[in-house]
């Protein structure tokens, strides 16, 4: 047990190493579950006899915390890697996987564990749970993937990073070290001291050689060494500040780039001439019409004249006129002054060549250089690296862009972006500020089309941006090479002037070049046709695709293999039967919102027609059914197309029942099984079936063995052709270069008559295979062989058809129903904003209501009183004079 937990921790901390070293998901969740598979192996032991009475229980907390913890870590980087591939459903499955056994461990686990790690669980649930809602929107409005069961999933992948040592094996003691490792406190001192008098040692030769390395540095400057001999050697080296001032110019354009320039001056003062033109034609064309209605109207025409109202615009127009007849002038002065100054400017179009500044800056960032060079350069070289780095990153990326790929294209444009920044932050001040313009301008070219490329991908492409270490390198090509000069200068090797040509040499050898290209031409189409003649002729005779059907290897032909492959990786006719119920589910969570919404609406008119006959008149809001009509309508549409795509469903599931027992032979893997078998006769006279076959395949291996053989000559022919350099003969010859050629062409001659010998023995060959062939043929009764092969080659074309049919419908009612319910949710949303604004109007009337009706109430009470006193008060007035006395009873009500 003890053997196990220890295993688990070092693993543990192989995890933690890995995640910190941002390795991908797949190897993260591949060392997480063995981490849990060790834990839950430490629970298992302690979980049983005897074990269990000897540890306190908060260990088997731990532990079960500890695996189910690793165990959902594992299943959240492997749903990682699942998102990745964009498998939606198996996702979901892991997450909850997960989710569940992290829920479980809590439950089960006691109080007292570690807060530490119950806040590391807490945290995962949170990621994984966030995760989990996020593949379920995804999935129920983009993938609709069905999910699997957790019962139903593959273990998750494991690989262990550590391995148990025997002890044993360590502590024995017939090995010489097996103390080796136990030192004692005074040879731990005495160790120390000795290596403090080691590096003191080292350091004070460390400052002897460094000083040597100044001290021949600053020499060798002084007697401008190595320069002498690097000039010497053609490669002179200009002095470090004009060589900066002179690559600043190249940067920038040089002089060749001038001319760019100009025609921008040029550009510029053409349009701002347009403009003044066009300004100047507004305002006079405007005076014009004014000098018209005025000679037409005489004094009737009050308003001022133009030329006083326009003066002042006009000033400002002569006065750009004169600005721009300067500028003209001065650009015309700076025109003269580069066609006077290229001969003399010429010299900076001249370019260094071979600098590779990743190597470069290779060299330099390792000894003996590093302690040499001044760190300006290092800083130089870096920049220099990082520039034409994204540089080759922006131009590749504007390819991506042409072709689409736009995923790509940002992940380029990103790793470009930050190797500037990375470049920036990492070199020291005092780079050239030419250097950083240039930077700082493709940086900001770079992020302009980052930021173009991310809009159009998340509203138009959606692809997935790959990580720049999944990239693959940038393609590269090398247009200029280092040349040894001590190998072309070395005077004791004959061929010193080598490259030194005759014109007569050159026309002989590019003649007797054409001669031999001749023969490798006329050979190599002999061996293609020789080929493509094997080819055709095995064909027409049906191999060897006979003999492999008689082995019980049939094979489909390559597009009908290609669509049944394709319909297989779909999920075959079995698969159909889980779209389907994805179409069932769709329609009734259509059918259950078009319900939803209709009830708001109906529950809406009924408190309406409520309380319009509870107040009346006084309910003077408009009706709901006046309101809602166009919502009805379109709820009624939306039924409507559901009852219709219902039919068009019932039709596709008995489309299904009717053809699966067409479509089954889809569903056969591998697809060959299907196919007719080819067997031996059930009768025989001669018995001679094996030695037909025999001799067939041992004609079909001789005619193989022909063809390799010229797969061979041809690989001959190049390589002689590749060797074949008579230069050096045809500049020593003194004779008839005829006689040359003839000569040298002769060697070519054994090579042709082999190829010669190979297409006719492969004629006779293909001869006897078809003589083989008829009696294979006639001996297992190959024509009723091919008439049963197309008859199932017929159904199984025709099980296609119907597949991609059903498919096709499947897909368009899937496509309805995702359409369908956005439709329905947008109209649903609105019947609850009506209904509620509906609510609340009613609200209002009711109190609206309630305070008129409470007015009219007291106006009536108070009235009825006022009638009472006076008829009380006329009584008392007539009452006649007499004994009996009359009670007046008043009611008020």
């Amino acid at each position: 047990m003890l053997e196990r937990l220890m295993l688990a921790q070092a693993q543990e901390c192989v995890f933690e190493n890995t995640i910190a070293k941002g390795s991908s998901h797949s190897v993260c969740s591949k060392i997480s579950r063995q981490v849990g598979l060790y834990y839950e192996e430490t629970l298992a032991a302690l979980s049983v006899a005897p074990l269990t009475q000897h540890f306190d229980k908060t260990w088997l907390s731990h532990v079960q915390l500890k695996a189910a913890l690793f165990y959902a870590e594992a299943c959240y980087r492997y749903s990682l890697e699942l998102h990745d591939k964009e498998e939606i459903g198996e996702e979901i499955a892991r997450l909850k996987s997960g989710i569940g056994a992290l829920t479980d461990a809590k439950k089960s686990s006691p109080k007292g564990a570690a807060q530490q790690l119950l806040d590391a669980i807490n945290k995962l649930e949170t990621n994984m749970k966030t995760n989990l809602e996020r593949a379920l929107k995804e999935n129920d409005r983009v993938y609709l993937m069905r999910v699997p069961t957790p019962s139903s999933l593959s273990p998750l992948p494991a690989f262990a990073m550590v391995k148990p040592l025997n002890m044993s094996e360590v502590l024995d003691a017939s090995k010489e070290r097996m103390f080796a490792s136990i030192v004692p406190d005074s040879s731990a001192k005495a160790l120390s001291r000795y290596t403090e008098m080691v590096d003191d040692i080292i350091r004070t030769q460390a400052e002897k050689l460094q000083q040597g390395s100044e001290l021949a540095r600053v020499s060798l400057k002084e007697m401008d060494l190595p320069d002498s001999i690097l000039a010497l050697e053609g490669h002179s080296v200009l002095p470090t500040p004009l060589w900066e001032d002179v690559e600043a110019v190249q940067i920038s354009g040089g002089p060749a780039g001038l001319d760019g320039e100009l025609q921008q001056l040029r550009d510029l003062r053409r349009v701002n001439n347009e403009f003044l033109v066009q300004t100047e034609e507004l305002l006079q064309k405007e005076a014009a019409e004014d000098t018209q209605f005025r000679s037409q109207f005489g004094t009737r025409w009050t308003r001022p004249q133009s030329s006083t109202l326009t003066k002042n615009l006009q000033d400002r127009l002569n006065r750009f006129a004169a600005n721009l007849k300067q500028a003209a002038d001065s650009d015309g002065k700076i025109e003269r002054s580069v066609r006077d100054n290229m001969a003399l400017m010429s010299i900076l179009d001249r370019r260094p060549v071979g600098l590779y500044y990743e190597e470069t800056l290779a060299a330099l960032s390792v000894a003996p250089l590093t302690q040499h060079f001044d760190k300006t350069w290092l800083s130089h070289v870096q920049l220099k690296a990082a520039l034409f780095y994204a540089e080759a990153c922006y131009r590749y990326s504007l390819e991506l862009h042409d072709k689409e790929e736009i995923g790509e294209e940002i992940a380029r444009l990103k790793s470009g972006i930050g190797a500037l920044t990375d470049a920036k932050k990492s070199s020291p001040k005092g780079a050239a500020q030419q250097l950083l313009d240039a930077i700082n301008k493709l940086e900001t070219n770079m992020k302009t089309n980052l930021e173009r490329a991310l809009k159009e991908n998340d509203r138009v492409y959606l692809m997935r941006v790959p990580t720049p270490s999944s990239l693959s390198p940038l393609p590269a090509f090398a247009m200029v090479k280092p040349l040894n000069m001590s190998e072309v200068l070395d005077a004791s090797k004959e061929r010193m002037f080598a490259s030194i040509v005759p014109d007569s040499s050159a026309k002989a050898l590019s003649r007797y070049t054409e001669m031999v290209d001749d023969i490798i031409r006329t050979q190599a189409e002999k061996l293609q046709q020789g080929s493509e003649l094997a080819r055709v002729s095995l064909k027409e005779m049906d191999l060897p695709d006979s003999i492999l059907a008689l082995e019980g290897h049939s094979v489909l032909p390559t597009p009908l293999w290609e669509d049944v492959e394709a319909v297989q990786i779909s999920g075959g006719p079995a698969g159909l039967d889980g779209e389907l119920q994805q179409l069932r589910d769709l329609r009734r969570v259509n059918n259950e919102f078009l319900v939803q919404t209709e009830e708001l609406l109906q529950k809406e008119a009924a408190e309406d027609t409520q309380f319009r006959s509870q107040f009346g008149t006084r309910w003077t809001r408009p009706q709901s059914s006046t309101l809602t009509k166009n919502l009805q309508d379109r709820l009624n549409r939306f039924a409507a197309n559901l009852k219709q795509a219902a039919d068009s469903d019932g039709k596709i599931e008995r489309s299904v029942r009717d053809n699966m027992a067409l479509m089954s032979i889809l569903d056969r893997r591998p697809i060959e099984s299907a196919l007719p078998t080819l067997a031996k006769p059930m009768m025989s006279l001669d018995a001679n079936e094996d030695a037909v076959v025999g001799t067939l395949k041992q004609s079909l291996r001789q005619l193989e063995t022909l063809g390799a053989q010229r797969a061979g000559l041809e690989d001959m022919l190049k390589d002689m052709k590749r060797k074949d350099d008579i230069l050096p003969k045809l500049m020593t010859s003194t004779g008839s270069y005829e006689d040359l050629f003839r000569k040298e062409i002769s060697k070519y001659n054994h090579i042709c008559e082999e190829i010669s010998q190979n297409l006719q023995a492969q004629e006779q060959l293909l001869l006897q295979i078809q003589a083989q062939n008829r009696e294979f043929a006639g001996t297992f009764n190959i024509e009723d062989y091919r008439a049963a092969c197309d008859k199932c080659y017929k159904q199984i074309e025709a099980a296609v058809a119907k597949y991609r049919e059903i498919k096709e419908n499947i897909n368009e009612g899937l496509k309805f129903y995702v359409t369908l319910q956005d439709a329905i949710t947008s109209v649903k949303q609105q019947c609850s904003d009506f209904v509620m604004t509906r609510s609340i109007q009613c609200r209002e009337m009711i109190e609206d209501v309630q305070r008129q009706m409470s007015a009219f109430c007291q106006f009536v009470a108070f009235g009825f009183r006022e009638q009472c006193s006076a008829q009380v008060q006329g009584v008392s007035r007539a009452r006649r004079p007499h004994t009996k006395r009359r009670r007046i009873h008043v009611c008020l009500v």
